[in-house]
C-alpha cells in the first residue's frame, strides 16, 4: 500500500457516537482498514473553527500510536501546538519531517482522539488531515 491521506473531523460517525466534540471524538471507518508492515502517521493540517481571540498551547493524542506519556495519558501525541486565533477557522500546517508516531494496530476501524488544553466553548469545530506512511 501507497502512502495516503484520511481526513477526519469530530462530525465523522456522530449518528454513531452522539457525545463526540472536538475536544473528545471517536470515528468510525466505513471499513476495516489493513496496514501490512509498520507504519507511521502524522497531522498534516489541523482546521479549529475558534470563537474569539485566544492563544493556547493544544496538543491532538489519539488511540492508534505507540505510546506515549505526556500530559498524564498513554496517547501518543500526534501533534503540538499554539493556537493563536483572532477568531473563526484557523488552520496549522505541519510538514511531519519528524513528527510521525508509530502505529500499534494493523488494522484501523474504529479511532478515538482527544484535543488537549483547555478548549471548552472555544473549539467549537475541528477537522484534521492524517498522513500514513510506511516506516523505513
Amino acid at each position: 500500500m501507497n502512502p495516503f491521506t484520511l481526513y477526519v473531523s469530530e462530525k465523522d460517525s456522530r449518528d454513531i457516537y452522539p457525545g463526540n466534540d472536538p475536544s473528545d471524538f471517536t470515528i468510525q471507518l466505513p471499513k476495516i482498514l489493513i496496514l501490512e508492515g509498520a507504519w507511521t502517521c502524522c497531522i498534516k493540517k489541523v482546521h479549529l473553527n475558534v470563537s474569539g481571540a485566544i492563544q493556547k498551547p493544544l496538543a491532538v493524542l489519539c488511540d492508534f500510536g505507540e505510546e506515549s506519556y505526556r500530559y498524564g495519558s498513554n496517547e501518543p501525541v500526534l501533534m503540538e501546538f499554539v493556537l493563536k486565533s483572532e477568531g473563526g477557522w484557523t488552520e496549522y500546517e505541519e510538514y511531519c519531517s519528524d513528527g510521525y508516531v508509530g502505529i500499534k494496530n494493523n488494522s484501523l476501524r474504529i479511532i478515538r482522539f482527544r484535543l488537549t488544553g483547555d478548549t471548552d466553548g472555544v473549539v467549537s469545530e475541528l477537522r484534521l488531515q492524517l498522513h500514513f506512511k510506511r516506516r523505513l
